[in-house]
């Protein structure tokens, strides 16, 4: 399957999904909602927080620089201590596709990718 394909499948899974998606910050939120994803829940003004609201699984999708990795690994730690489960396989799937950094540039580089008829970002 090709790149743009195996992007829009996993767009269309976090769509339907209801679990929790755990971003960074605001701008990461929005990205994702103009994707037509839902039930994002930011980091902003608490890990812990985030964790305690999420379901079970929820899904992280942090930035792919090191807070991000950093941020990732405590969620993960939080959300056992909640009795919960973290999903990172949507945050491998999405970096693996595409060559963004942060998730809230994920909008523009699917956007591009469109527009010069590149396979992605």
């Amino acid at each position: 399957m090709e790149e743009q394909q195996e992007l829009e499948k996993l767009l269309q899974e976090l769509r339907e999904s209801s679990h929790t998606k755990i971003v960074e910050g605001k701008k990461d939120k929005t990205a994702l909602n103009k994707l037509g994803i839902t039930n994002v829940v930011t980091c902003s003004r608490s890990m812990q927080e985030a964790a305690a609201v999420s379901t079970d699984p929820a899904i992280i999708l942090t930035d792919y620089d090191e807070d991000g990795r950093r941020m990732a690994s405590r969620l993960v730690e939080l959300l056992h201590d909640e009795g919960k489960t973290a999903d990172l396989d949507y945050r491998r799937k999405l970096r693996k596709i595409t060559r963004i950094t942060r998730v809230e540039e994920l909008p523009k580089a699917i956007e591009r990718g469109e527009k010069d008829g590149k396979n992605l970002c």
